[in-house]
């Protein structure tokens, strides 16, 4: 029984010395993204969600409010594309600060991005016929993403 008792406990303060190790800890810290871009991800995705949803309610149900969302969405996956990119990067050892810079910038385009899309859907038609300012929004949304 002290025989099992001693090989046990030796297993056990040899897995803990590995995990211990100084060196995996810097592996596990190299693995991951700095604080800050973290951060900035959390504050950003609730952002958008908040942004996404107002322009849900401002754009409408038409077909043409679909086409908004629609050219939204694209936007949206094109930079989350360009981020997980630069993301990967980062990971892969290149410790670069311009690549946390590139990301901080997409995060701010994106933001950016459906500002000009609530301010411009938000803004009050001149026309009364509601194909009109359909057309108006679908327009405006255009403009906002050149």
């Amino acid at each position: 029984i002290a025989a099992t008792i001693i090989i046990l406990a030796g297993f056990g303060f040899g897995i803990m010395a590995i995990l211990n190790n100084p060196a995996t800890r810097e592996l596990k810290a190299e693995s991951t993204l700095p604080a800050e871009i973290l951060e900035i991800e959390q504050y950003y995705k609730v952002q958008t969600q908040e942004k996404l949803n107002r322009i849900e309610t401002l754009s409408g149900s038409g077909p043409e409010a679909t086409k908004v969302k629609v050219m939204l969405t694209q936007e949206i996956e094109s930079l989350n594309a360009s981020s997980a990119s630069l993301k990967s990067e980062y990971l892969k050892g290149t410790r670069d600060e311009r690549l946390i810079d590139a990301i901080k910038n997409n995060y701010r385009v994106l933001s950016g991005l459906l500002d000009k899309v609530v301010d411009e859907l938000a803004k009050p038609a001149d026309n009364s016929s509601e194909q009109n300012n359909e057309n108006l929004n679908t327009q405006k949304y255009g403009n906002a993403i050149v």
